[in-house]
């Protein structure tokens, strides 16, 4: 969506007529720097390629001095856990908002960028689905045969399930306005894809994870935690000989073995939870 003058002039179906074209390279690359980076691996490159390219004054969100291309890699922007975004094109960069915004609430979301959508690194979405199953899927095109489609399949090939949410342009030809209108009209915004983030997290189990993180995140809290374990328990060691125990502790009990304790728990009473979590952790390992 880079035009407003309406269905005639909007190229929404490209990427999915092309990457249905035998041994065509399809890419769609996110800013300047891409673009520049690109031009130079189609021209070294012996074969054909469709790569899109965007209107007037293109921005600059990669960075031109460590950004690498290469055809039929896709590049891990941002790492995260609790939700992972992918994206190609002009998207990225407001992916990139999406995830500061979400980062303010203290979800983690990973971001993908996929430069080139044929030849499809694969590899690097089941990568990135192997430890984050949410995942949203943005790209300026409509949502069926694009980018959305590619993730679709390489998740099905292999087995893996996930819960997927797609921003895209629906299954419509696009009406005529500015720019920022028809954005905002078809949800193609960092807002949409922040909302589309969270609607992947809508779910009790996912949410406790994430409330949870943000919990353990505040050292003052942690400290208060251990604290109380060593006063009401009697425990010895707790002190600053362990903070580094402490950590992996902190570490152990979000990413190892967390959820399945705290589910069905009241999130009101997560406090206690977390304190008896770690008397079991402590009780049953070793402090060295």
């Amino acid at each position: 969506m880079t035009t407003g003058y309406g269905g005639t002039h909007q190229g929404i179906e490209d990427l999915a007529l092309m990457r249905a074209v035998p041994n065509l390279v399809v890419i769609d690359p996110c800013d300047a720097t891409e673009i520049a980076l690109a031009v130079e691996a189609i021209a070294a490159y012996q074969g054909p390629v469709y790569m899109r390219l965007l209107r007037g004054q293109v921005p600059v969100v990669l960075d031109p001095a460590t950004y690498q291309f290469q055809i039929g890699k896709a590049r891990l922007l941002r790492d995260g856990h609790h939700v992972a975004i992918i994206s190609t094109g002009l998207m990225t960069g407001r992916a990139l908002e999406a995830c500061a915004a979400l980062a303010k609430e203290g979800v983690a979301a990973a971001l993908l960028h996929v430069g080139t959508l044929k030849p499809f690194d694969r590899e690097a979405v089941l990568a990135l689905v192997s430890r984050a199953k949410r995942i949203v899927t943005a790209e300026n095109h409509v949502i069926t045969g694009g980018l959305a489609s590619a993730v679709a399949d390489a998740v099905t090939d292999a087995g893996v399930s996930i819960r997927l949410k797609r921003v895209g342009i629906p299954d419509t030809f696009c009406a005529s306005g500015s720019i920022p209108y028809l954005v905002n009209r078809y949800q193609l915004d960092a807002g949409s894809i922040a909302d589309a983030a969270r609607g992947a997290l809508a779910d009790g189990r996912a949410m406790k994870i994430v409330k949870l993180e943000s919990f353990l995140a505040n050292a003052g809290l942690r400290n208060y935690l251990f604290l109380r374990l060593t006063t009401d328990t009697g425990l010895t060691g707790v002190g600053e000989a362990s903070l580094e125990w402490q950590e992996q502790t902190v570490q152990t009990l979000v990413h190892e073995w967390v959820e399945d304790r705290i589910l069905g728990t009241n999130p009101f009473d997560i406090e206690a939870v977390i304190g008896g979590m770690i008397r079991d952790q402590y009780q049953g390992g070793s402090t060295s």
